[in-house]
């Protein structure tokens, strides 16, 4: 029950990936996140020389690609979005594990937080993470409380990792 698609030219001027983006910007926030309308899906999954994957469920929606270490082979989770509104977080678990098989990869890496989704894992030993990322979040309008300022989503779409 999950589809998978490559994100080339004609998949992100489909009618498959308009049903598949519509209304992923539609859930409750508290915190900041970025809005992933379809438009702006569409701007970021057309990146030139990047090979992303969308992967869909009724749950979920989400962004993967493929990476190498050590000769290994990683599908590496970009983004996971809901579909869905909920009570609770939903689980990533069987969407990974279908992640995995599609890119023939015997494990994930999934980098960030989110409110919506829960991933579960396994931490890699602190000598083999990279340097930890410092992220200052600050509101250039004066009339922002710069000490409430808190992030719901965070993860490798929201920046230039992959």
């Amino acid at each position: 029950d999950v589809e998978h698609y490559e994100c080339d030219e004609p998949f992100l001027t489909s009618p498959d990936f308009d049903e598949a983006a519509a209304g992923l910007d539609a859930f409750e926030v508290t915190r900041w996140t970025n809005r992933w309308t379809p438009e702006h899906l569409r701007w970021r999954l057309g990146r030139p020389h990047a090979r992303y994957h969308v992967h869909v469920s009724d749950d979920l929606f989400a962004v993967s690609t493929r990476d190498k270490r050590f000769g290994v082979p990683a599908a590496v989770i970009m983004k996971l979005l809901p579909r869905r509104p909920a009570t609770e977080p939903i689980s990533a678990q069987r969407l990974l594990t279908e992640v995995c098989r599609v890119h023939r990869a015997p494990y994930a890496v999934y980098c960030g937080f989110n409110a919506h989704v829960s991933v579960r894992g396994v931490r890699p030993p602190r000598r083999l993470q990279p340097s930890p990322l410092y992220l200052i979040l600050r509101s250039l309008q004066p009339d922002v409380d710069q000490a409430s300022l808190a992030l719901e989503i965070y993860e490798f779409l929201d920046q230039d990792a992959y």
